[in-house]
């Protein structure tokens, strides 16, 4: 399976969910399951990566009661929910991020996610949706992280944006931009 963690920073008001990446055999073959299913409670047409929703949802139920319980006690006024993870864990954070969107945003907080180094998640209509959504998306890559190509172009999944690129490994680095979204990627990133 995979893990997520609930954690709470009081200092800048935030509630950070943030997903494990792979670390098991299973996670692996998890990972390369490219088949598409239709993403549940979406518009028409919304498809994403079957291996990433099969193990989001293993512990969905889990950690968004979790945390509907807390936006429910009244002890976080003011925070803001901030979904993350990096490479597998990216994958899960988005997919997460766009499952409670909603309802998190209809309990009066912000939500924001944080994808490291996250492979493609879904298709167009996938892209399009988590953008109608409307909430702070970065999606961060380097030029030597291989998994940021996953999810094959050829088989019709595509990033979802804000990218934001370095040429080093080192993703605090000064040379951190913003990628252009006129295209499916920008081939300077």
């Amino acid at each position: 399976g995979t893990k997520a963690t609930i954690g709470i920073e009081p200092s800048t008001k935030e509630i950070i969910i943030s997903h494990r990446g792979s670390r098991t055999l299973q996670n692996w073959v998890m990972d390369f399951n490219f088949n598409k299913v239709r993403l549940p409670n979406s518009p028409e047409g919304v498809f994403v990566h079957k291996g990433f929703l099969d193990m989001y949802q293993s512990l969905s139920s889990e950690i968004n009661s979790y945390l509907m319980n807390m936006l429910d006690s009244g002890m976080y006024k003011g925070y803001k929910v901030v979904v993350t993870g990096q490479s597998l864990g990216a994958a899960l954070a988005t997919v997460h991020a766009v499952d409670i969107a909603s309802k998190v945003k209809n309990k009066g907080f912000e939500i924001n996610l944080y994808a490291y180094h996250s492979p493609r998640v879904g298709n167009q209509a996938f892209v399009d949706y988590i953008i109608s959504l409307d909430f702070p998306i970065a999606r961060y890559t380097n030029k030597a992280d291989y998994i940021s190509h996953l999810g094959p172009r050829s088989w019709g999944y595509v990033h979802i944006p804000v990218e934001f690129h370095t040429d080093f490994s080192d993703i605090t680095s000064k040379s951190l931009r913003e990628c252009s979204q006129e295209y499916d990627e920008d081939p300077k990133c």
